[in-house]
């Protein structure tokens, strides 16, 4: 989730991100390898409906006799874990543990389906298939499950099913279905109430965070779930480590320890620095360790007598008039993504999706997946996917551990085009938020093979690839000046102040700096006479005047009160008026919505928006 640049909903007492300003002293990024960097993807493919990542053991390296099944958590949760996941599954394969990470049905790349005859039983069903298919593109017959959050909960469920499972390896997991939804709502509020989401857009009655709603039937099954006190185990082994704060309670541990099975608990180092939200998340390396260590030790090697494995294929995934093929491309098969085709001829031009700062491809509350289906059955192809070091890919070798408005991510959106050209023979629009808005410009400017563009509430236009970025300096959002005021007008403002929920120095300075953005959209030309400015501003004037000779039509759509806008002041001037100059450029203001088009309605704006550039 994100706001400016790149600032997502994070935990409960702590503070909003920050945007960069480009005039602040930043340090340079760290000359420490970055982990994973050079490998290549996992194999992505469809099957039941989903889309899987098999991750072989490493070549040269003698098989083990398990392979391991990752079971994601949910929601936001799940999207700060993505890059956990992954890594874990390469330090697996490092000793010789295959893997594979899926999604369940309705989340992610997953097809959706109608979860009223069967409830959670659908999520459970696709744990059996997962765990077959495993045994097949391995050749191990023995599972291990390492699952997380509301996963752990579907692990103990399902576990005892699924033949040949040796051990259960729980992350922060759910004990208590209610309780969870409760923590859930609880969560959600706060995440709305700091990106401004109001009341009216927030989905009533149901479990939704992230702008992800779970399936009604799903939630109403899942408030009566409880497995605190299980009546029988589902493995011979676990490994549970619990949520720090949770920690010191063992009631699970010697349930499951009554009933027979051996134990081990402790705490999950790192756990709250993971699940803060997808910018944010400092990757537990520690625990990363711990559990490769942990499965090196309870995984024996596999006989000679052991399975061949099945070859990896990836046939297309089809759904109601669309068809999606996963795909593993890049110039070191770093990239995992989607190719989404019409069932029929496309037709206009296709769309390449750039994702937002550390979110997996589908999108803040799957806005991307559901943008790219839709825009099949208007004959559209698209492709989504994960840039280096986000999601599911690997970093390339020699980049920095930050990649946001690094110029490496330039090359990731060129092997994108390069594939989506292959597939599609169409011309190429490119679209994106935020960084990716702010990528889609840039790339747009560099590349003449893309035709148009749609910029999504990009902070800045350009980035001295000079001037680093960090995520540790990324402290603290200032907003627009008009959200300021509307928020100091609301009583519950002064509610909150009177509490001491609000970090009133943070918001004094916060303030301070959304004044001083909108005095210098009065003396910019005074500002363009110092020398990094000026030279970023002559830099945006010439990318304009590019697309403009060009022809090439581009549409920038902000959310009011969006903190972007500022810059856009800046460069064009109050309400933008000097983009007049640029017949080629489109401005396009949403009402009532936040920086992550939560809202359907602004959704649907930007779909039509697309839409359109994609027909003309």
């Amino acid at each position: 989730m994100e706001r400016m640049p790149e600032a997502h909903a994070v935990k409960a007492g702590a503070r909003l991100a920050a945007a960069p300003d480009a005039s602040a002293t930043i340090a340079r990024p760290s000359t420490e390898p970055v982990e994973g960097a050079g490998r290549s993807a996992a194999l992505p493919f469809a099957f039941n409906g989903t889309i899987g990542l098999f991750q072989p053991e490493r070549a040269g390296v003698a098989k083990r006799q398990a392979a391991v099944l990752f079971l994601n958590p949910w929601g936001l949760e799940e999207m700060c874990s993505r890059k956990f996941f992954r890594i874990t599954a390469e330090r697996f394969a490092d000793i010789g543990v295959p893997s594979l990470r899926f999604d369940y049905p309705s989340t992610g790349d997953a097809l959706d389906v109608d979860h009223a005859s069967d409830g959670i039983a659908s999520w459970e069903r696709s744990v059996l298939e997962a765990a077959e298919r495993l045994k097949s593109l391995s050749g191990c017959d023995r599972i291990i499950l390492v699952a997380q959050g509301l996963g752990a909960m579907l692990a103990q469920r399902v576990g005892s099913r699924i033949e040949g499972v040796d051990a259960i390896v729980m992350l922060g997991p759910v004990l208590n279905g209610r309780a969870y939804l409760r923590e859930l709502s609880v969560w959600s509020q706060f995440i709305n109430h700091h990106l401004g989401v109001s009341d009216d857009h927030a989905p009533q009655g149901k479990a939704t965070i992230a702008g992800l709603v779970m399936p009604a039937e799903i939630a109403v099954e899942l408030a009566k779930l409880k497995i605190a006190t299980p009546e029988a185990t589902a493995a011979a082994r676990y490994l549970i480590l619990e949520r720090p704060a949770r920690s010191d309670d063992t009631t699970f541990a010697d349930s499951l320890r009554a009933l027979g099975a051996f134990v081990e608990q402790q705490a999950f180092e790192g756990y709250d620095a993971l699940v803060t939200d997808p910018l944010f998340s400092t990757m537990p390396m520690e625990t990363v360790s711990f559990l490769a260590e942990w499965m090196d030790a309870n995984t024996s090697a596999a006989p000679i007598s052991v399975r061949p494995a099945s070859r990896v294929t990836s046939e297309p995934l089809t759904g109601d008039g669309f068809e999606e093929l996963p795909v593993r491309f890049g110039d070191y098969n770093h990239l995992v993504g989607v190719v989404c085709r019409p069932l029929g001829e496309p037709t206009g031009n296709s769309v390449l999706f750039l994702a937002t700062a550390y979110d997996r491809h589908c999108g803040w509350g799957r806005a991307i997946v559901e943008m790219a289906r839709n825009l099949a059955r208007e004959g559209i192809a698209s492709l989504r996917f994960d840039s280096a070091n986000a999601g599911d890919s690997p970093p390339r070798p020699g980049a920095p551990e930050q990649i946001l408005y690094s110029p490496v991510q330039y090359e990731d959106a060129r092997c994108a085009i390069d594939l989506l050209e292959r597939f599609a023979r169409r011309p190429i629009m490119v679209a994106g938020r935020c960084s990716g808005g702010y990528l889609a410009f840039r790339a747009v400017v560099a590349d003449e093979r893309l035709r148009a563009a749609v910029s999504i509430n990009p902070f800045v236009y350009y980035w001295d690839p000079k001037q680093a970025v960090e995520k540790k300096h990324i402290v603290s959002v200032p907003r627009s000046i008009e959200d300021y005021g509307q928020r100091l007008a609301k009583v519950d403002t002064f509610k909150r102040l009177l509490r001491g929920d609000v970090d009133v120095k943070a918001a004094a300075r916060n303030v301070v700096i959304a004044v001083s953005r909108r005095i210098s959209v009065r003396i910019a030309p005074l500002l363009d006479h110092l020398t990094g400015r000026r030279h970023t501003t002559a830099e945006v004037k010439r990318s304009f005047a590019a697309l403009e000779k060009r022809k090439v039509p581009l549409t920038l759509i902000y959310s009011e009160g969006d903190v972007g806008l500022e810059h856009m002041y800046f460069q064009f001037g109050p309400g933008g008026r000097r983009l007049a100059r640029y017949p080629n450029v489109r401005l396009v203001m949403l009402g009532d919505a936040d920086h992550n088009l939560t809202p359907p309605g602004s959704r649907k704006t930007v779909f039509d928006e697309i839409v359109r550039l994609a027909r003309s």
